[in-house]
């Protein structure tokens, strides 16, 4: 990988971490299910008009915007909202990891490596250290909701992969779109029209820049990042850096929100994070039957 496409990868990952500091800021100003849906509204609604369509019947791309978007994304905002700290929710959806393996077994008959294998239960196990954790807290509903949004994930990936699209942003694009009115509705009826409107009348700059971050920063800045990548390089060199997620997430929110993890769920973000490392570091090597087809057309041959 050059030089530039590595810093590519790794600011990738940096937006992302950072992206549960960013939420969790942003959750001060709005409800959680109003901000999941002003996030798909600013970065997908506008890149429709910018971006073809994704070649893929409407059916299959709305059933992947409520798993990927208003599934996962409202699940995740709503564990935030009732406390799991921005650090353990970037460590805990990275159970679609496991998620995505299970449902890929039962549903397209890929089975995962040894080695995969054994990756994909270290994190189970790192789960289930930060699951106890979370059970002498006041974060448990957080945890399982998380763990909700980590399971909608996997579904998502398992069906994508089932799609293999062409156009995989404009599909990220397109079902993106499919998530702001199912949320905002969502959001009126368990939320409240007067949460909503006092949220949106006594909007701050925090506020405001929580929202471009989200949308143009995490979403539009980071995805499009990421699939440069997947056209030029195997998804197994890409899928690596992913690890770096968690670890930004961790260290990002103890720096900025003061969220010092206790021993427990350090404890369990350690072991769930080598569980990752030992997985993508499995498929770098090329082993397993789970790892993502290449995109259609080839890779593009890297420049020396």
């Amino acid at each position: 990988m050059s030089l530039p496409d590595l810093c590519s990868a790794i600011l990738c990952a940096v937006l992302w971490g950072f992206n549960f500091v960013v939420i969790a800021i942003g959750l001060q100003d709005f409800p959680p299910l109003l901000f999941a849906s002003l996030r798909f509204l600013l970065a997908a609604v506008p890149a429709m008009f910018l971006v073809r369509r994704p070649g893929l019947g409407w059916l299959r791309v709305v059933l992947i915007g409520l798993l990927m978007s208003v599934l996962q994304f409202g699940a995740l905002f709503v564990a935030m909202k009732l406390g799991i700290g921005a650090g353990l929710a970037s460590v805990v959806i990275q159970s679609q990891v496991v998620f995505t393996a299970l449902i890929g077994a039962l549903t397209l008959r890929e089975r995962p490596s040894g080695g995969r294998t054994v990756g994909l239960l270290i994190a189970v196990c790192g789960l289930c250290v930060i699951g106890i954790g979370a059970s002498s807290t006041s974060s448990v509903a957080g945890f399982v909701l998380c763990l909700l949004a980590g399971l909608a994930w996997g579904g998502g990936n398992v069906l994508t992969r089932a799609t293999l699209p062409a156009r995989p942003f404009a599909l990220l694009i397109y079902s993106s779109a499919v998530a702001p009115l199912p949320l905002l509705g969502l959001s009126l009826v368990t939320e409240g029209p007067a949460s909503d409107l006092h949220a949106l009348l006594s909007l701050n700059l925090m506020g405001v820049l929580a929202l471009v971050y989200v949308s143009g920063g995490a979403t539009l800045i980071g995805f499009g990042l990421w699939y440069r990548l997947l056209s030029r390089y195997p998804a197994d060199s890409v899928a690596p850096f992913t690890v770096l997620v968690p670890i930004v997430g961790l260290l990002s929110a103890w720096a900025v929100l003061g969220q010092a993890a206790t021993p427990t769920d350090l404890l369990g973000a350690a072991i769930a994070v080598a569980g990752l490392v030992v997985i993508h570091g499995w498929g770098a090597r090329g082993g397993g039957r789970g790892s993502p087809p290449p995109p259609r057309g080839g890779y593009r041959k890297e420049s020396t």
